[in-house]
């Protein structure tokens, strides 16, 4: 739940379209492969959300999306 109202204050518009809508909705993006990734951009703010349990929760969330990594 914490995660939840971090992302709520980082990026307001999160409330109304909440993250687990997004990532469905990704996961349903016709075409997605490989060789079609999509782009996630995730900003980590020091003591705010940057530590090794949020960035594992992250790998979580993205697990099954083909996703660019930079």
């Amino acid at each position: 739940m914490r995660e939840r109202r971090i992302a709520d204050q980082i990026v307001p518009i999160n409330r109304k379209y909440p993250l687990a809508t997004l990532l469905e909705a990704c996961r349903n993006y016709p075409g997605l492969t490989n060789a079609r990734r999509i782009t996630f951009e995730y900003v980590m703010l020091k003591d705010v959300n940057d530590s090794p349990a949020e960035a594992r929760e992250l790998v979580r969330l993205l697990k099954g999306i083909p996703a660019k990594s930079t």
